[in-house]
């Protein structure tokens, strides 16, 4: 479809585009200079925001387990998930939260959600690796086996949640391995082979010291920062070139999706994973901690290029809180009684939230072609009643419900309503270098799960778009 996107306000952080009024032309699903002959559509877009689709980047929406505390605690059903996001403007979703032993069945949950594209990071069972991670000799066959594990599994960034080994205690007495020898290879890896990895932040990680903090995008930093130290760490993290997603809380009772060490409230489910310790639900409201300030504070006052935004949803906050969140980033009043500490008086402009909710997350997860609206982009475009005059009490409406929602070129959303909520949907993962079998193979000689089984098959997946 030849469609032409007419009069709107661009916000396009990554193309320096604030607010200048143009038109947008979109060709078989990408954006173009122009085209030869009539538009089969015309979208008015005067007095309206417009903004590349929104990249959510760290959604608990697939994890394994979500499907039991659908039926218990009432967790959103896949059409709510893809219909919600929607109408905020969004149409990518990351996973965070799959290991080798669920992954087929992660990526059977995210292709039941209508119209997000998604994508997944991998948690990696350090077990499986573990007598070629205390040294850095043997960083290149680690390289190797991690990319082969990414490609087989279709995941887009490689996760680490527990950044060391144990083991009982009775049986293997020297074989544990201490973070910190974790953490000194995982910094060595060279990264113009190897994505930036994705740590699961904790205040336990914030106590360890981390060479080359580039390497690394740190997730959910909210949830960790509860104290001054932890603060002035990740700040310090950020100096030196780490990346973040911010861990947003709001004050809602919300299902909790965490290890042991974390959990509050009521316990309401547990799911092996694979890993050293259990996934834990639990339902409670934001902890009597610092964090939820910190959190905030830090999204008010650290330079944008590296942040990007998240709530852990739905840990922190529902991903149907982003709203009312946006809605306190940029304007001041509208966070007014939220703590008895005084934050900074700093308002985001749309032209900031396009680049903590478009540009920064698809740089985190490598999609060049998304979080932007220049030639060669996606057609993906969200376009909001929001001009100069949007009053503050009227922005969480307004970031409800788009006007306007393209997604790949066709038309999803016309005038507030759903039309269309079978657009083509896509799997993006990172295959890394050639397929490396004979060394991945060194997985199946001590890991209970046999190399063979490692592949997910596109039967699971939507279509397949490898970045």
């Amino acid at each position: 479809m030849n469609l032409i996107i007419q009069g709107g306000r661009i916000y396009d952080s990554k193309n320096n585009v604030n607010g200048d009024v143009r038109d947008l032309f979109i060709k078989d699903g990408m954006i173009v200079d122009g085209f030869a002959g009539n538009a089969e559509k015309i979208i008015d877009a005067g007095g309206k925001a417009v903004m590349a689709g929104g990249i959510d980047i760290h959604s608990h929406i697939g994890t394994y387990g979500l499907n039991v505390m659908r039926g218990t605690y009432g967790f959103y059903s896949p059409w709510e998930i893809g219909y919600t996001y929607a109408k905020m403007g969004y149409t990518h979703v990351n996973e965070p939260f799959m290991t080798q032993l669920t992954a087929s069945s992660v990526h059977h949950e995210l292709s039941s959600i209508p119209i997000l594209d998604t994508s997944s990071f991998l948690v990696l069972n350090l077990r499986d690796i573990e007598g070629r991670i205390k040294t850095t000799k043997y960083i290149e066959e680690v390289e190797t086996i991690l990319g082969v594990i990414m490609a087989k599994t279709k995941a887009i960034g490689l996760k680490i949640y527990e950044p060391f080994v144990r083991y009982a205690q009775r049986m293997f007495i020297m074989r544990n391995v201490k973070a910190q020898k974790v953490l000194n290879l995982l910094s060595g890896l060279r990264m113009e082979s190897f994505p930036r990895i994705i740590m699961h932040t904790s205040p336990d990680l914030l106590k360890e010291e981390i060479e080359n903090p580039e390497n690394f995008h740190f997730s959910h930093v909210g949830s960790a920062m509860d104290n001054e130290d932890a603060y002035q760490k990740i700040l310090e993290y950020i100096s030196r070139g780490a990346s973040v997603d911010l861990g947003l809380f709001d004050f809602a009772k919300n299902l909790k999706v965490l290890n042991s060490k974390e959990t509050q409230g009521e316990l309401c489910g547990s799911v092996d994973m694979g890993l050293l310790e259990p996934l834990l639900f639990s339902h409670s409201k934001t902890p009597e901690t610092e964090a939820p300030f910190l959190a905030l504070n830090l999204a008010l006052s650290e330079p944008f290029k590296s942040i990007s935004f998240s709530t852990d949803s739905p840990t922190n906050a529902s991903f149907k809180a982003y709203p009312e969140i946006f809605a306190w980033l940029m304007k001041a009043e509208n966070r007014e009684g939220l703590f008895q500490r005084e934050l900074p008086a700093f308002e985001y402009s749309l032209f900031d939230i396009s680049r903590i909710t478009r540009q920064n997350p698809a740089g985190v997860l490598g999609l060049c072609n998304k979080g932007h609206l220049g030639v060669g982009a996606e057609a993906d475009i969200a376009v909001y009643d929001i001009n100069e005059e949007t009053k503050a009490h009227e922005l969480k409406d307004r970031l409800s419900e788009c006007a306007f929602l393209i997604k790949g070129g066709e038309v999803v959303i016309e005038d507030h309503k759903i039309l269309n909520d079978q657009p083509e949907k896509k799997t993006y993962y990172r295959g890394i270098g050639a397929s490396d079998d004979e060394a991945a193979k060194i997985l199946a000689r001590y890991s209970t799960l046999r190399f063979g089984n490692l592949t997910v098959e596109d039967v699971f997946t939507a279509k397949e778009i490898q970045v």
